[in-house]
């Protein structure tokens, strides 16, 4: 059935004729509830309203892009070969929470830099992060190479029960420029102090917002196995707020000196300025003054620099002490004479059961004689 559609302004008498003002008959009205509709308020348009395409309202705000994992810088030449290691090959249980944490960080540092650009104070707060209050030198070496099979530039090197671990230089193939980043002694497993990575740690101002930054490495210690990197070498920290306190002194006494001899400078030029040129004697008495004023600022620095000689002797004192208690308490070392009794005695245990042997043997020829000679009697007899 064919349907025809008015429209006409409010107020407006109907029409008879249909035919006047006709939509298409060909397009469907619009349904009821619609703005356009006649069936809910009167229509005022000239147009066919139903014909206007829709309007979609979209979200034009710009969306948040969603976290993408991002793509990790690769070392192009790495300066040492290819290692065996793999880390699958290491028991479970070798494997504590804290060896585990620090692999992540890592792996989280890699996914932001090169491996050629990994700091010795990284390499090392990972390392000193492995145990509690230090991880034994097989966890050192194991992680070392470790990181060596992902791609960093480390090795390790033990000499005389001291074994030193290093970050190679990617701007040389010497491996004489090579700097160490940990220093353990394998049999006690006391860690060595390298006094120019752990100035570094501690004096470098930045380094816990960046290493927070980064990957979290302050306060690891939060869950079990784990050590927080603040209570870790606590006399080392001590030690270095003495070594800042000398230096905050020193500074305060060339400060204290360059003022003075800006004083001396601006009083010499008001006596010029006002009383002229300065007689021969006033120029020799301010020339004393002034070699005074500086043998007294070099006897000052001199009793500071052998204050830190006598300092830095007493530390290596106290840290030689220390490494001969982890030797005595950690493996006993027996004396040279008693080493040499027990190998006599070993020697001579030895001659005892090899003369027990030759006398044995030639009883044994003995019998054999014996018994071959009654052997050759009884045949004669027969």
């Amino acid at each position: 059935m064919e349907m025809f559609w008015t429209i006409r302004p409010p107020g407006a008498q109907p029409i008879s004729n249909p035919t006047t003002q006709t939509l298409e008959p060909d397009v469907p009205p619009p349904p009821p509830g619609s703005p356009h509709s006649r069936h809910s308020a009167p229509a005022i348009l000239t147009s066919p309203p139903h014909n206007i395409p829709p309007h979609i309202y979209t979200n034009k705000l710009p969306s948040t892009p969603s976290p993408t994992r991002r793509k990790p810088a690769i070392t192009l030449l790495p300066v040492l070969p290819a290692t065996p290691y793999t880390d699958a090959a290491t028991p479970r249980a070798e494997k504590s929470l804290a060896y585990i944490t620090a692999q992540r960080k890592l792996l989280t540092w890699f996914d932001l830099s090169a491996a050629d650009q990994l700091p010795h104070i990284i390499a090392r707060r990972l390392t000193a992060a492995l145990g509690t209050p230090s991880p034994t030198a097989k966890q050192a070496l194991r992680f070392c190479y470790y990181m060596r099979s992902q791609g960093f530039d480390t090795y390790a090197r033990i000499k005389s029960g001291r074994m030193s671990l290093f970050l190679a230089d990617a701007e040389t193939w010497e491996r004489s420029e090579d700097r160490v980043y940990w220093t353990q002694f394998v049999g006690t497993d006391v860690v060595e102090d390298i006094p120019m990575v752990d100035a570094a740690m501690r004096r470098d101002p930045m380094a816990r917002t960046r290493a927070v930054a980064e990957f979290g490495l302050v306060g690891v210690g939060d869950g079990p196995g784990e050590t927080a990197l603040d209570d870790v070498n606590s006399e080392w920290d001590e030690d270095e707020d003495e070594d800042e306190d000398e230096d905050e002194d020193e500074d305060e006494d060339e400060e204290a000196a360059l003022d003075r001899d800006a004083a001396a400078a601006a009083v010499l030029a008001m006596n010029i300025v006002s009383n002229g040129p300065m007689s021969r004697d006033a120029m020799a008495r301010h020339m004393a003054a002034a070699m005074e004023r500086d043998m007294a600022s070099n006897a000052a620095m001199h009793r500071q620099a052998m204050a830190g000689i006598r300092e830095a002797r007493r530390r290596r004192r106290r840290r030689e002490a220390r490494m001969e208690r982890g030797w005595s308490e950690t493996v006993p070392t027996p004396t040279l004479d008693a080493t040499y009794a027990a190998a006599a005695r070993r020697r001579d245990e030895a001659e005892r059961q090899r003369d027990e042997a030759e006398r044995q043997r030639d009883e044994a020829v003995s019998e054999l004689a014996a018994l071959e000679e009654s052997l050759r009697a009884v045949r004669g007899r027969e």
